[in-house]
């Protein structure tokens, strides 16, 4: 599954982690996420300049995956440290740089956009795993957000609120319809074209 960061400004998507390709920005479950170019250039040579290897390892093969050795999806290697006595070194490693590539990129964009109403998080993982909310929020304090840790551990219902009552940014988890967006989307799109008014 794919995973990403999106600034919006004024209603409006200002950046997102996505670049070119879908491979850009947070580690995915089989993406890599950023990678240095020369690191595309090695592999390339490695498979006899197979751009189609090299593409398919990237996309199929790589992020949680490759990282862990063992599953794609995160909450499996998050499962696994914690029910291990003995820690694995692989699948610590790999809970710390999903973690620190999420945590990167919302600093980066909280900088950026600077006065933040609100955070969101959505999909599989932003709604289901505490973990992630807390490790992405936990003392950002200097940009106004400060997390409940009790109200996040206890999501029961969305939308929700995990932030503390003293946080000048919300820390929301909404349940998404994407299905529902690309069918607003597409309707108005057509009645644009046809020159129709749109209907919401």
């Amino acid at each position: 599954g794919g995973a990403s960061l999106c600034a919006v400004v004024n209603g409006e998507s200002a950046d997102n982690t996505m670049g070119y390709c879908p491979v850009q920005g947070l580690v995915m479950s089989t993406r890599c996420g950023d990678l240095d170019p020369a690191v595309t250039l090695r592999l390339m040579i490695e498979a006899d300049g197979s751009a189609e290897v090299v593409e398919a390892m990237l996309n199929k093969s790589s992020g949680v995956l490759g990282l862990s050795g063992m599953s794609g999806d995160i909450r499996d290697v998050f499962s696994a440290v914690s029910k291990t006595k003995k820690q694995s070194e692989r699948l610590n490693r790999t809970a710390q740089i999903y973690l620190w590539r999420i945590r990167k990129y919302l600093g980066a964009y909280l900088a950026a956009v600077g006065r933040t109403d609100a955070i969101i998080f959505t999909d599989t993982i932003g709604e289901t795993v505490p973990l992630v909310r807390w490790s992405a929020c936990v003392d950002m304090d200097f940009f106004g957000v400060k997390i409940d840790e009790k109200r996040n551990a206890e999501v029961k219902g969305m939308p929700a609120d995990v932030a503390s009552d003293s946080s000048d940014v919300r820390i929301l988890v909404i349940q998404t319809n994407e299905e529902l967006a690309i069918a607003r989307m597409s309707y108005g799109a057509l009645f644009q074209r046809s020159g129709s008014p749109s209907k919401d």
